[in-house]
């Protein structure tokens, strides 16, 4: 069997405020926690069983800080505490810098809600599958908006083939998924009722403003469809604009800048007003459905709310709160 994780984890250093302020200003990398790993019946295992599982821990860690976080030091100690064997790890990590994530700062019990489904997760799936978290992490590292667009695109379309989800164009296949995950769509964005609205409910608008420009790109799309709907005489183009009319969602204008930047035309509109709504669009809707995907019914953080406190955290869409 596996080792089991005990409830102390994770720890930080006596620098790790100091570490975190150079980081915040410099970057770079630092040792910041120390973490402890150990059967609940206090049974010993295996320098592999111990390296194996540590390495499913730096991975759902790095999915909750948003880029790679390496594990440096293993060091593995028999029943009467003598150091047996040590390792030095050589795997690579992100410079640290400031990322968006779903992860709410202050709410350490969270992860422990993840990372059960987050295991079953990374044992179910195969290794090429599992590219899906590589994708996210490059993607929410980087700073160039197009690339991150491309690689949210990878991702999504590797968990829709996963799930089955197979037939149409990419914004189907995202539409389906997202669907699956009863995710917001529509722009504006309707959210899920509660049953009983919080106080930040009664003042939030229904979609966050960092996807005003996204509301305001949908409309010149749908001026410009309506526009060749009416100056169009073939029947079955007729029918195509008439269906890409009817799917004006979140998942067709998402897919539709991705498509200009990979497949740019003679006359390509300018997205520039949109390249970082629509990233950032695109990285909600991974950890969405990542978090789905290990079955996580609890509160995250909504990278989309662009004036929030730090920490603040609502219920996954498909949550019953």
């Amino acid at each position: 069997p596996s080792p089991v994780l005990t409830s102390n984890l994770i720890d930080q250093l006596e620098t790790t405020t100091d570490n975190v302020k150079s980081l915040n200003s410099q970057g770079g990398f630092a040792i910041t926690h120390v973490g402890k790993l150990e059967k609940l019946d206090g049974l010993t295992f295996s320098e592999k069983k111990a390296t194996d599982f540590l390495k499913i821990v730096a991975d759902f860690l790095s999915f909750a800080r948003g880029f790679r976080v390496p594990l440096i030091l293993f060091v593995g100690y028999d029943a009467e505490g003598n150091k047996i064997w040590q390792h030095w790890n050589s795997s690579v990590g992100h410079s640290w810098k400031y990322v968006g994530s779903w992860f709410p700062e202050n709410e350490a019990h969270i992860l422990a809600d993840v990372f059960p489904g987050f295991l079953r997760w990374w044992r179910d799936w195969e290794e090429s599958e599992k590219l899906a978290l590589y994708w996210y992490l490059e993607a929410n590292h980087i700073s160039l908006s197009e690339q991150k667009i491309i690689l949210t695109q990878v991702a999504l379309e590797s968990i829709a083939y996963k799930q089955g989800l197979t037939k149409g164009n990419a914004s189907d296949k995202l539409r389906q998924l997202l669907g699956k995950f009863k995710t917001p769509i529509n722009l504006p964005f309707v959210r899920p009722s509660r049953k009983t609205p919080t106080f930040v409910d009664v003042f939030r608008p229904q979609s966050p403003p960092l996807v005003e420009n996204l509301i305001l790109f949908k409309e010149k799309l749908k001026q410009e469809l309506e526009e060749k709907l009416e100056q169009e005489t073939n029947e079955n183009n007729k029918q195509k604009f008439e269906r890409e009319l009817k799917q004006l969602d979140a998942a067709y204008v998402f897919t539709k800048v991705r498509n200009d930047i990979v497949h740019p035309k003679k006359n390509i509109e300018n997205l520039t007003g949109y390249l970082y709504e629509a990233s950032d669009l695109g990285l909600w809707y991974l950890e969405l459905v990542l978090l789905a995907t290990f079955d996580y019914q609890g509160n995250y953080h909504n990278r989309l709310l662009k004036y929030q406190q730090n920490g603040e955290k609502e219920p996954v869409p498909w949550s019953n709160q």
